[in-house]
């Protein structure tokens, strides 16, 4: 792993100041891409699922939730990648000259809703004439300012230079301690609640640190659990805890499962822009901290926000003992700073052999030592579990060797797990081998960020693992771009070997959004076969991170289809030569099926 960046500084003063010039930069690039994207064609950014066009929304303001209701034309389709929570644009063709900051708040067949940020007496007045032919797009906040007041907040306390800046490079070190008596009642916590022996040593090791504890995470060994378990213990010896993570997402999901630990609703909130999550009951979500009943709770609470709502007014006014910061891997320095400053002592999950944060100011490859989990791995103790029970033992193997130095291993239950399909012996040759590591070999060429050839092949595995009795919900596809990813949508909904609805049961995604999920059989969809291409995206598609996510969700069978040209693909870049290493031991460990040797029943 790269070095960090400013891990060298020996004052806190230059670490300020190379923090803050990240943030600068980090910041004039996203505004300039964001330009970029705002001034292409309209067709061109729906078809890439970033914008939304020829919207009707409502005029009339939902008076509970203060939001809206929109529906999408045929014309274009709601096909956009957004999500409930992100912040978006909202515009009738000209956002230089007018827009809306909104919030996507639910997506749902009676139209989905947003909620105005700000203007909302102007833009209901626009409503009440023109309700038609609006434009929803990517949005961009502007975290600049946010930021460099958190380093600047920092700098001038006594907390934020000696418990926090001090542990970037290095300073604190010497001060980190551990209580024996904490670290023996964490073990009996641990092993009430049936954890291994990696995760009753993290456990442990987090809620007896006097600072600062890293806890790392590698794929199916439990992090969120173990993360819970944390939580519960330090709620149970009356802690006050802040959950915060990168995405509204990955903070419900902790949410969620410290709530089935804890199972008290009273000592668990959500603070922040209220998102719709059906899920997340009987967790309240309040939109402060002021306004919510859980700041009346005496002893142990856990509270959920992002680092952003942690900074601003909703938690003003509430102050917390310990940090809790999940997927801190994707988690920047800067942005990490802005939650602990709510807190003295710090507890980081994540794995920074697993996508960094995206950035665009920096080189792919350096990205994971500007996250706070990476910036932090020199210089504070870690604990890695050790046990994977999702990946059984063929399909850890690799991972395991190339990341985590052979120390990741599968739980005796799962590790001669095979595929289930108990219907019949199915036809297709890459399901019909009884390897868990299976490389499809399809022949294109010149297929650079969508293949119909492996479309179609993506749709005869699915298809006939669905036939022997596999469930749609129990598989997965992942591909490096959202091209493909809906060019095989499209053509297993075209399909009529398939049941209704089974289609939009199989989760077909890039693997930025898979991370964090798993399925029983995963379809690895490599797609370029364009070596001049390739060379151009090289650092994108061969980032090591991005295989080690895209080949660790599946928990019996991994299918990897595509061309050949990565098995005898150089870099144009020599730094990238070991990555391209990589990929072709991947290669090498699977079993190599050829597509022209298909049998007539998977044709």
């Amino acid at each position: 792993m790269d070095p960090s960046p400013f891990e060298t500084f020996s004052d806190l003063e230059s670490l300020s100041r190379v923090l803050g010039d990240f943030v600068h930069n980090e910041a004039q690039a996203q505004r300039d891409q964001y330009q970029r994207h705002i001034q292409r064609p309209i067709e061109e950014r729906v078809i890439e699922e970033r914008c939304l066009a020829d919207l009707q929304i409502s005029a009339d303001m939902d008076p509970e939730k203060r939001s809206y209701h929109f529906t999408c034309s045929s014309r274009f389709g709601n096909t956009a990648r957004f999500r409930e929570g992100d912040r978006l644009c909202l515009h009738r063709g000209k956002p230089s000259e007018q827009s809306f900051d909104v919030v996507l708040v639910r997506e749902w067949d009676k139209g989905d809703e947003i909620r105005p940020e700000s203007s909302v007496g102007q833009l209901s007045a626009i409503l009440e004439t023109e309700s038609h032919g609006w434009i929803l797009d990517e949005g961009f906040f502007d975290s600049e300012k946010m930021l460099l007041a958190g380093l600047d907040q920092a700098m001038k306390s006594e907390t934020g230079r000696e418990r926090i800046l001090s542990l970037f490079g290095g300073f604190a070190q010497k001060e980190m301690e551990f209580g024996m008596e904490d670290m023996d009642d964490g073990d009996a916590y641990a092993e009430d609640a049936g954890l291994d022996f990696s995760q009753t040593e993290a456990l442990a090791l987090a809620i007896s640190t006097n600072h600062c504890h890293l806890i790392q995470g590698p794929p199916g060994t439990g992090k969120t659990y173990v993360l819970a378990q944390t939580v519960a213990t330090l709620v149970e010896r009356g802690e006050r805890v802040l959950l915060t993570a990168f995405t509204h997402r990955a903070i419900h999901h902790a949410l969620k499962t410290c709530h089935q630990v804890i199972r008290d609703p009273d000592r668990i909130a959500k603070i922040g822009v209220p998102v719709f999550d059906p899920s997340l009951a009987p967790i309240a979500q309040y939109g402060s901290w002021k306004k919510s009943r859980i700041r009346h709770q005496h002893g142990g609470l856990v509270v959920g926000a992002t680092p952003f709502a942690a900074a601003s007014r909703r938690l003003a006014e509430a102050r917390f003992d310990t940090i809790v910061i999940d997927e801190a891997s994707q988690m920047t320095v800067p942005l990490a700073i802005l939650a602990m400053m709510k807190a003295s002592r710090f507890i980081f999950f994540g794995d920074h052999r697993q996508l960094p944060p995206v950035l665009q100011s920096v080189p792919k490859q350096e990205a994971s030592s500007w996250s706070v989990f990476g910036s932090l791995i020199k210089h504070s103790e870690i604990s890695t579990l050790k046990t994977t029970y999702r990946l059984n033992s063929e399909l850890s193997r690799w991972p395991s060797k190339t990341f985590y130095a052979n120390e990741l291993v599968s739980d005796p239950s799962i590790a001669e797990r095979q595929l289930p399909l108990p219907n019949r012996k199915p036809g297709h040759a890459a399901l019909a081998d009884s390897s868990s590591l299976v490389f499809w070999q399809v022949h294109h060429q010149k297929s650079q960020t969508s293949s119909k050839e492996e479309a179609s092949a993506v749709s005869a595995i699915i298809v006939d693992a669905l036939r022997s009795g596999l469930k749609a919900a129990d598989i997965g596809v992942v591909t490096p771009y959202r091209r493909q990813a809906k060019l095989i949508k499209q053509k297993l909904r075209r399909s009529s070997l398939l049941p209704d609805g089974a289609a939009d049961e199989v989760v077909i995604d890039t693997v930025e959004r898979f991370q964090g999920q798993e399925r029983e059989l995963v379809i690895l969809s490599l797609t370029t076969s364009d070596s001049s291409f390739l060379d151009k995206i090289a650092d994108f598609y061969l980032q090591a991170e991005r295989w080690n996510v895209a080949i660790t969700r599946a928990r019996s069978k991994l299918i990897i289809v595509g061309s050949t040209l990565l098995l005898n693909y150089t870099p144009v870049d020599p730094d990238l030569d070991d990555a391209a290493y990589l990929v072709r031991d991947l290669l090498d460990q699977c079993v190599s099926l050829n597509s022209k040797e298909t049998s007539p029943d998977s044709k």
